[in-house]
């Protein structure tokens, strides 16, 4: 391929400014991922400092730990045909 000196010039011109822009996105993504980081690292403190107040492991005030259908099954009988009943 034969490409003309002005035309070359162009095309190097070109490609360092895409170059130039790509390396700009890659420091904003950069940043924004830092920031959305200690954005999570403070929300896990947070939710940790919860639980530990509430001494419970459980975020929620009302909330149980154990299997959730044990209630089902002790009033059903425990049969799988009895949760299709009205």
């Amino acid at each position: 391929m034969n490409v003309s000196p002005s035309k070359a010039k162009r095309l190097e011109i070109l490609k360092a400014g895409k170059a130039k822009q790509l390396a700009q996105e890659t420091s904003d993504m950069e940043a924004k991922l830092g920031e959305l980081r200690r954005q999570m690292e403070q929300e896990r403190a947070r939710r940790e400092a919860l639980v530990g107040q509430t001494g419970t492991g459980s975020r929620w005030q009302s909330g149980a730990s154990g299997l959730l259908r044990t209630n089902f099954r002790k009033g059903r009988g425990g049969s799988a045909g009895a949760a299709m009943e009205p």
